[in-house]
């Protein structure tokens, strides 16, 4: 008997703002003409709030919308990232695997997902140049490790990428998701936004890619292995 092909939804993670809902019908476009397959959006914010105008266009145009509560505000810190693990928390799917994407991707031609299956204890992550462990991001990750009690010398040896889309086996949703998002507190214990001082442009955007780190600390402590595929461009 051949077996089961397994169905693969593709999921956005957005906030509900005009400029997330404009990212958002460019992926729906994208990922409708190169995979034939209209993508889940996730919209975050206040569940009373009126969609945004954008978000409305794409409803009545046959997108695939979800509302779901906010994550950006946590014990006093407003990170917007926390949307990401946020999504695959609520995303609703019968689908074997969930595809976790950003609004700003773009398809340029077929992704060719289903020549990934990762195992029950595997995640994809796409390799990203800029996020190696060097002199400037031990400084940054070396505190949240210790909390994690996840080895940086490892993840520098490892040298795993964080970035998306992230194929997500439907089996791993809630642990995945919660581990994530316990993982962003290690690089934030505060209840204030972090103050960057004598930043650089690449140690301020080190705030941003935090969701990323914080992933690879959640596989660590998961025992999860990654699997590395190249999407992205």
């Amino acid at each position: 008997m051949p077996q089961k092909k397994p169905r693969y939804e593709i999921v956005v993670s957005a906030e509900n703002n005009p400029y997330v809902a404009w990212q958002a019908m460019l992926f729906h476009y994208s990922c409708l003409t190169h995979t034939g397959q209209a993508p889940l959006v996730v919209v975050h914010g206040d569940m009373k709030e009126r969609l945004r105008g954008g978000f409305q266009t794409l409803r009545r145009h046959g997108g695939r919308i979800q509302r779901a509560p906010n994550f950006r505000m946590h014990r006093g810190l407003d990170y917007a990232p926390r949307n990401t693990p946020g999504t695959l928390r609520c995303v609703e799917t019968d689908a074997d695997y969930i595809v976790l994407c950003d609004p700003d991707m773009i398809f340029f031609g077929p992704a060719r997902f289903e020549r990934h299956r990762p195992a029950e204890d595997q995640i994809s992550l796409d390799r990203i140049s800029f996020m190696g462990v060097n002199d400037e991001s031990r400084l940054y990750l070396s505190a949240a490790c210790k909390r994690a009690g996840v080895s940086l010398n490892r993840i520098a040896q490892d040298g795993f990428g964080g970035g998306v889309p992230h194929i997500v086996p439907e089996s791993l949703q809630c642990a995945l998701s919660r581990e994530w998002l316990r993982s962003i507190d290690f690089f934030f214990p505060t209840r204030t936004t972090p103050r960057i001082k004598n930043s650089t442009s690449r140690s301020a955007s080190l705030f941003w890619i935090a969701r990323m780190w914080a992933l690879i600390l959640a596989m660590y402590r998961l025992g999860l292995r990654p699997v590395m595929p190249q999407f992205a461009l």
